[in-house]
Order: structure tokens, then sequence, then C-alpha cells
């Protein structure tokens, strides 16, 4: 779910908020499902992201879902004027993405608000 959400950040810096995950959603609707649908693979997402959005994932994928890498949530969401904001106990971790206003963070259910879209 993580790597989904980073992976629409990205896409939508890298088309100026012209594509999104959802364009990819697309794409692999009509052509890994039906009567003439492929199989899914690494190397077909990731010419499915291309062709539907023009974005090259193959360092991110290598870099992110390849490997045990943490993901670079703050940094895509940085742009849109967001920030990751952790907390950690002796028992769990979690996380929210707020937005950010000169150091001060008004934590929103934006991560929630994305997900319902989905």
């Amino acid at each position: 779910m993580m790597a989904t959400f980073a992976l629409d950040m990205l896409i939508r810096q890298q088309t100026n908020h012209e594509k999104s995950f959802d364009d990819v959603l697309k794409e692999m609707q009509t052509e890994f499902s039906g009567d003439n649908a492929k199989d899914l693979t690494k190397l077909s997402f990731i010419a499915a992201v291309k062709r539907s959005t023009g974005v090259d994932i193959r360092q991110f994928t290598r870099q992110y879902l390849s490997q045990a890498n943490v993901l670079p949530l703050n940094e895509l969401v940085a742009e849109f004027g967001l920030c990751l904001v952790e907390q950690q106990t002796d028992d769990e971790w979690s996380a929210a993405i707020s937005e950010c206003d000169g150091g001060n963070h008004t934590t929103r259910s934006l991560l929630n608000s994305w997900m319902a879209h989905q």
C-alpha cells in the first residue's frame, strides 16, 4: 500500500500532475484482465507504468521494491507541501501525512483520503 502511494506521488511529480497511478490501473485492467489477459510480472508492470504515464520506474523498483530500503515518502510528498510525521513507541510505529507550514504540522487524514480514491 505504501509503495503504491509512493509510486503515485512519483508519477504525479514526473508528469507535472497530468498522470497518476489511476492511469496505471486503467492500463493494467486492459492488459491483464479478460480473455486475452497476459501474466503480470515485474517487467510487465514496469512496462505498463511507462506506457500509461511515460514514467520509467526501473530505478525506483530496484531501489525500493526489490530491496528492503525505506521508501522516500518525505521527499515525494514535500512537493505537495506535505510531510511524514512518525511516532514510535516500544510496541509499534505509526505515521501520518501532514500539511507542513513553516515547521508546523497540521495532521489530517490525507493518506486515508488518498486510499479511499484508489
